[in-house]
């Protein structure tokens, strides 16, 4: 446990956490408004910080890389499979027992609609609404792209300077600055729905891995200011994410705010630069790292894709099943058991199949 970032940890098992909550709290004995609240605010607070994070992290990866090799395509296809070896194994046995799970309820192949093929290459939700099926993968298609675009722009943007410090400072920003304006030429064209057609949509949802590259960045090249500020810009962030959250709430409630515009461009940018003000008190030294409380947390973290991965499929299974019985308080028992099967399946997944297909990246990824 020493050896690793206690903070980041918290971060992914909060933002896993968050997730799991908001599709499970339907569950609880809440209105429906409420349910409907909190199943928003949380699902979209947790994937918010996982974006954020895994920009942080990816960031450092490829930036380092790119300092110890030359910026050509080898160097990016070496980056690339080591990517892939994490994420996509799990995600294609993922979207497998879905469809096997949903042919057997539905009585249907999911395949058989054509547009759902582009699941397979993360297409389903690039310039449309998300599909219901498998509706977790909006996330992982941001992502995936990501990892793609990001670093073909970096290649790119390094022709214009030999100075790899500069060249990767005008790649994090021009990138960054291209998806807020492309977001803002969409919202002020056609005006969009927040939801389907902007939250989701994987061009217009970039910049939130920037961010966090970007944070990267910073941490590798500033390191110093880095840790002096640690605390200031953690005060930065809460406001600013204490701030979002309520509008947030404000926005999703019948309460009239304005500030539309807003709203749907460059209010991500404040809850992503608000999480990202978070990481240099959360990457250092100052946190507790021992006793059960914290081998749960990292325990969590360790799972978290897993976990983002089959936590519905898990849900659907458990819920089905015991809505054949009847039990007082089926409720509750229900939501427990969802928590408990899906963390406890979660953890078979990571160690039977996740970990061992990321240990892989070592032999093919060198």
């Amino acid at each position: 446990m020493s050896e690793r970032i206690f903070g980041l940890d918290i971060m992914r098992a909060m933002a896993i956490l968050f997730v799991l909550l908001s599709h499970t709290v339907f569950l609880l004995p809440f209105s429906k408004s409420t349910q409907y609240l909190i199943f928003q605010y949380f699902g979209f607070f947790g994937v918010e910080i996982f974006f954020v994070l895994s920009g942080y992290l990816v960031g450092k990866i490829l930036i380092r890389l790119l300092y110890k090799r030359p910026v050509e395509f080898n160097t990016i296809r070496h980056f690339w499979i080591r990517r892939w070896f994490r994420t996509l194994p799990g995600y294609y046995l993922a979207l497998l027992l879905a469809t096997i799970v949903y042919g057997f309820s539905f009585k249907q192949f999911v395949f058989a609609e054509p547009y759902n093929l582009l699941y397979l290459v993360f297409l389903q939700n690039f310039i449309s609404p998300h599909p219901n099926f498998f509706p977790l993968a909006w996330s992982l298609s941001i992502e995936e792209w990501f990892y793609i675009l990001f670093p073909l722009w970096f290649v790119l943007i390094s022709w214009l300077s030999r100075n790899k410090k500069k060249y990767q400072l005008v790649a994090i920003v021009s990138f960054l600055l291209l998806v807020v304006a492309l977001r803002v030429i969409v919202v002020s064209i056609s005006n969009p729905e927040w939801d389907d057609y902007i939250k989701r949509i994987v061009p217009l949802r970039l910049d939130a891995l920037a961010t966090g590259v970007l944070a990267g960045f910073i941490h590798i090249h500033f390191k110093e200011r880095w840790d002096r500020f640690a605390k200031v810009f953690l005060w930065t962030g809460l406001v600013l994410l204490v701030a979002s959250s309520i509008y947030f709430l404000f926005k999703r409630t019948d309460v009239e705010l304005p500030g539309n515009f807003f709203w749907k461009t460059f209010y991500f940018n404040v809850v992503s630069f608000g999480i990202a003000f978070t990481l240099p008190y959360l990457t250092g030294n100052k946190i507790m790292k021992s006793g059960f409380f914290s081998k749960g947390i990292v325990h969590i973290s360790l799972i978290s894709y897993s976990l983002y991965l089959t936590h519905l499929l898990v849900m659907f299974v458990i819920i089905t099943l015991l809505n054949k019985i009847s039990i007082n308080g089926l409720h509750i028992f229900k939501f427990i058991s969802c928590w408990i099967f899906c963390i406890l399946c979660a953890t078979i997944f990571y160690k039977v199949f996740e970990l061992p297909m990321t240990n892989l990246r070592d032999r093919f990824g060198k």
